[in-house]
């Protein structure tokens, strides 16, 4: 699901770029982060591996059952506001977003979202739309990115 180039070099940012590990750190920080990793894959990876690779806008409220857990409105453990638009990585099987811990501070650095049971609608340029049938449960979800991870799917 992930290619092993791909994961080397998530493992690269996650190292360079722990400053999005924490929820302050990463509050509000969605494009940068985003933006910085798309330049590390572009250095990186060879032309061909990069071409599915770009931004994923989502507006959090109309994206239903995304990763609820996460993706809620409100304010976060920390008083802040949750960000009610969000912006992450869109691969071929996966969805990565560096930023997951401005919503929920014990959220996975990256989580991982596997595209595989999602209704996915481009709205317009990089922003989308997505939502999760609501027959998938989202620890069976949780449980595929887990395999994506390491590659078991």
């Amino acid at each position: 699901m992930i290619s092993k180039q791909l994961k080397a070099v998530i493992a690269e940012f996650a190292e360079d770029f722990s400053k999005y590990s924490t929820q302050a750190g990463a509050l509000y920080q969605c494009c940068d982060a985003t933006d910085e990793f798309l330049r590390l894959v572009r250095e990186k990876l060879d032309y061909f591996d990069t071409v599915a690779i770009r931004r994923f806008e989502f507006s959090v409220e109309k994206s239903t059952g995304l990763y609820p857990r996460i993706y809620k409105m409100g304010l976060n453990e920390a008083g802040s506001q949750r960000a009610d638009w969000h912006c992450i990585v869109n691969t071929k099987n996966v969805l990565i977003d560096w930023t997951a811990k401005q919503y929920v501070e014990t959220a996975p650095f990256p989580l991982i979202i596997v595209k595989r049971f999602l209704t996915i609608q481009k709205i317009d340029g990089d922003y989308y739309k997505a939502i999760r049938p609501a027959y998938l449960p989202i620890r069976k979800a949780e449980l595929l990115a887990k395999a994506a991870a390491v590659g078991h799917v």
